[in-house]
């Protein structure tokens, strides 16, 4: 981002540079991640670059002590496996005053979503964003559009289920996961939670 003062004496700037943003730089030059950077600013006209560069973190140690499941971030955003979604309009709402826009939905899925990350194959950040996705709704969950995502590869985790009777997911199964206990390797793509109504954002891994 740039940002621009125009002052008309001088004046102090306080950037916040959040914890996250390890690598921030401002004007070009390092800045201390958790800390307001202060830029003393001429009167006049002063433009400012800010670089707060985020990086993909794994973060390693989500569910209980044995499990060691991962999670991915990128700055403030968490990342998840979307799953193909089935919608079904649970209730109408058409009496007056109708309400066409606000029906309650069931949601549910018929594809994979009990994947284990291959972890020796990487993760990739791609900025590029879906096909139909527009700034002016960021965190759109109306067809899998999203602004980036996160590539990495998995494997199905067959043993990694439901809970007894019922659509609720078990926990994931304790990490590492030997690869025989996995299907064959696939890319997967993890979109940023907004853009999601059913998601995976916990995963086991393959050691």
């Amino acid at each position: 981002a740039t940002v621009t003062i125009i002052a008309t004496a001088r004046t102090l700037l306080r950037i916040r540079v959040p914890g996250w943003a390890v690598h921030a730089a401002i004007n070009g030059k390092p800045a201390r991640n958790g800390t307001l950077h202060t830029l003393r600013c001429s009167a006049g006209n002063t433009s400012v670059r800010v670089q707060l560069k985020p990086s993909v973190v794994v973060e390693e140690g989500w569910g209980s002590a044995h499990t060691r499941a991962i999670a991915f971030t990128r700055g403030p955003l968490v990342f998840a496996l979307a799953p193909a979604e089935k919608r079904l309009v649970a209730q109408a709402f058409d009496a007056v005053p109708a309400r066409p826009h606000a029906p309650d939905w069931t949601i549910s899925t018929a594809a994979t979503w009990n994947y284990a990350i291959v972890r020796s194959e990487g993760v990739a950040f791609d900025a590029k964003p879906s096909a139909g996705w527009t700034p002016s709704f960021a965190f759109d969950d109306h067809g899998g559009r999203h602004p980036f995502s996160i590539l990495v590869t998995g494997c199905a985790v067959s043993r990694w289920s439901y809970l007894p009777s019922s659509n609720i997911t078990a926990a994931p199964p304790p990490s590492p996961i030997d690869a025989s206990a996995c299907g064959a390797s696939e890319p997967l793509r993890l979109v940023p939670f907004g853009s999601t109504n059913i998601r995976i954002a916990v995963f086991p891994w393959v050691g």
